[in-house]
């Protein structure tokens, strides 16, 4: 009981600035502890990928990205890349102002494109081209229409951004 009573008595004589920047050094070793962690300890737990597994059976996490398989997936093209460089944008109406604004921010950046109306269902535009993907990024306008998009659509959407490295990007209202 009278250590409590100490304890509470020295926090009531502490001055502001010190609560500070005890606070800020809590901070600061919490991120450093955390970043240990991600960084040393988890990748010692994860199982290491072998060289001869199949791209089904690969075990991703994200302090651990996807390795480039060369096998799997398509040839490469002269430049290393199994894409065409062509931004696949969805939106919802072809005279949407966010869609009309992500188009001249590509065109701006002379990016090629492709504007498709988000898919509702079985409506989904042609991702292969025999063993080469067709586009290296995906956005959609309104987010929600890829969580709303039926299981078929987005498995098949999902498999192809894993198996050739595509990145999506979405904007929610």
């Amino acid at each position: 009981m009278l250590g409590v009573l100490r304890l509470r008595r020295l926090v009531r004589q502490v001055p502001l600035q010190t609560s500070f920047v005890f606070l800020f050094l809590l901070c600061i070793l919490s991120v450093f502890l955390s970043s240990y962690f991600l960084y040393v300890v988890k990748r010692e737990l994860e199982p290491s990928l072998a060289s001869g597994r199949a791209a089904d059976d690969l075990y991703v996490t994200p302090s651990r990205p996807l390795p480039f398989l060369s096998g799997a997936g398509g040839t490469l093209s002269s430049d290393g890349s199994r894409t065409d460089p062509v931004v696949l944008v969805f939106v919802e109406s072809p005279y949407s102002q966010l869609g009309q604004e992500i188009v001249a921010i590509l065109e701006s950046a002379r990016f090629r494109y492709r504007t498709e109306i988000s898919p509702g269902k079985g409506d989904m535009p042609t991702l292969t081209d025999g063993r080469r993907g067709r586009f290296v990024l995906i956005v959609y306008e309104n987010i929600l229409k890829y969580v709303n998009m039926d299981a078929w659509n987005r498995e098949l959407l999902d498999r192809y951004c894993i198996e050739f490295g595509v990145g999506m990007i979405g904007f929610f209202k």
